[in-house]
């Protein structure tokens, strides 16, 4: 199963409107096609917790090629890039 690590504006965003691809990634997790993981402290927390994703709506900070590396070799994705091409797979 693919873990995702989501970031706090993910949830928000999925809290706010239930058509969007923040809310298709939440739905997948209580379906439990996907494993969901949230902590306050994202990048020590996507590490340990060995995500696979970390899914965020903050690209301009988190897609940094310092902040990619110390996350390898967790991927950092927006939610549309995970639901256009890590659901798919899926299927």
């Amino acid at each position: 199963m693919t873990t995702i690590f989501i970031d706090t504006s993910v949830l928000l965003s999925a809290a706010q409107s239930t058509i969007g691809a923040s809310a298709i990634i939440v739905a997948h997790c209580k379906k439990r096609v996907i494993k969901g993981v949230i902590s306050q402290y994202v990048i020590a927390a996507a590490v340990k917790n060995k995500v696979n994703i970390l899914v965020t709506l903050d690209p301009t900070d988190f897609k940094k090629p310092a902040v990619r590396e110390s996350v390898r070799p967790v991927e950092i994705m927006t939610p549309r890039e995970v639901v256009t091409s890590v659901l798919p797979k899926m299927r």
